[in-house]
């Protein structure tokens, strides 16, 4: 009995690996002979300490996205500009608010009116001058004409009556030119005065009122 349990210790010494094997197994990470490792192939290992990495999530239409993104910040800031004028414009029409103004546009708009007033001086009396000229030419017209017929009922002074009829002749002939440049300085001042700075002066309240 005693040498059946010797032999069975033997037998398992033998079966046992050795130190050397075991050590190097240890230190080499490879695993000793007859070991196998009790884990299903199928799944992998891997450390339940480690925290998952997240993978990339990518946006095919991330361009599309983008220029929505811009439009609607485009649109949020004119509704905002839009709602604070409308706002200010009604407390303006109801008297809770003061009007909105322009100091130095309110300046420029003054000096504006204030020199159409002052050509529309010079419009006026460009006209008068225009009109009673107008008469003197015509008066020199009628002399000349009258210096003509007494030059030839009156042969003894026919060389002055001539004369004084070419003269008017030549004053009326001069003043027709200077008619037309005084006609045209009339036009020019009035397409300024009541098409050029009151066009303008409208546009300006228009936009008052539409502000």
């Amino acid at each position: 009995m005693a040498s059946h349990s010797e032999r069975s210790i033997h037998e398992m010494l033998k079966d046992t690996p050795s130190m050397n094997e075991s050590n190097s197994a240890i230190h080499t990470g490879t695993e000793p002979r007859g070991f196998r490792p009790n884990h299903p192939n199928s799944l992998p290992l891997r450390n339940a300490s480690a925290p998952a990495t997240p993978s990339p999530v990518l946006s095919p239409n991330g361009d599309i996205m983008k220029n929505g993104a811009s439009k609607i910040d485009t649109i949020r800031n004119w509704s905002i500009s839009t709602y604070k004028c409308t706002r200010q414009l009604m407390m303006e029409k109801l008297g809770k608010s003061t009007r909105t103004v322009d100091s130095e546009l309110e300046a420029q708009i003054e000096q504006l009116r204030d020199t159409q007033r002052k050509y529309l001086s010079v419009l006026r009396l460009t006209r008068a001058m225009s009109s009673h000229f107008h008469h003197v030419v015509q008066t020199q017209h009628a002399l000349a004409e009258a210096f003509s017929d007494l030059a030839q009922k009156s042969p003894e002074l026919q060389e002055e009556f001539l004369y004084n009829s070419e003269t008017q002749r030549n004053l009326t002939k001069n003043g027709e030119i200077l008619l037309s440049a005084l006609n045209f300085f009339i036009s020019s001042v009035n397409t300024l005065c009541n098409k050029t700075i009151e066009d303008t002066l409208i546009t300006i309240k228009q936009y008052e009122t539409a502000r």
